[in-house]
């Protein structure tokens, strides 16, 4: 279920900082009108320690997509996971990205 689910997401493809993509997780984002729907189709429910997170957002899906093309939305994402591993690689991401942009 979770590789049909990530077909209807945005995903920020934390690959990008070298971080593991496995195919029981799924994070990414959708339309805020669209979650409802796809609670439903997927019967999914809120559920802190489940596999599937979704990330709503009210501006344009192509500006978030946009994002993924470098690893700036990656590191967002993981800099606010739970597991401190995860944590550390976005901070350091965000760190060396902010670094970049102030040269």
């Amino acid at each position: 279920m979770t590789e049909r689910v990530r077909q209807e997401l945005v995903i920020a493809h934390r690959s990008r900082l070298g971080l593991v993509e496995t195919g029981t997780y799924v994070d990414g984002y959708a339309g805020a009108d669209a979650l409802p729907v796809l609670a439903r189709r997927f019967g999914l429910r809120e559920n802190p320690r489940g596999t599937i997170i979704l990330r709503a957002v009210t501006i344009d899906l192509s500006i978030v997509a946009d994002l993924t093309s470098t690893s700036a939305l990656a590191a967002v994402d993981t800099a606010g996971s739970l597991d401190p591993r995860e944590r550390g690689v976005g901070e350091r991401a965000l760190s060396q990205l902010l670094e970049r942009f102030r040269r």
